[in-house]
């Protein structure tokens, strides 16, 4: 960095699973580690990168996301390969 005043910052965020993802929170899908099959039924389902989604509900059972105005119910092994990032990479000084 130069001494220049720099009033953002962007940081390289790896994705993390959606398993890992706290209940509230809302993230964008960055891509699926998955099979052909699997994938391509995620997508018939709105799950396509870059898609935004959030949290509603996670306690042992299934994960419920909310996702183009729909509600799914995914398990843990499908979340563990749905890899995701916060919305905003961006912090302000």
């Amino acid at each position: 960095m130069s001494s220049h005043n720099i009033s953002t910052l962007v940081f390289d965020i790896a994705p993390r699973p959606l398993s890992a993802v706290p209940r509230g929170e809302s993230v964008r899908l960055v891509r699926i580690d998955a099979g052909r099959r699997l994938t391509r039924r995620l997508a018939e389902l709105g799950l396509t990168p870059g898609v935004v989604m959030q949290v509603v509900h996670k306690n042992g059972g299934p994960m419920l996301i909310a996702v183009r105005g729909a509600r799914l119910a995914l398990g843990r092994g499908v979340t563990d390969k749905i890899l995701v990032e916060e919305l905003d990479h961006t912090v302000s000084s």
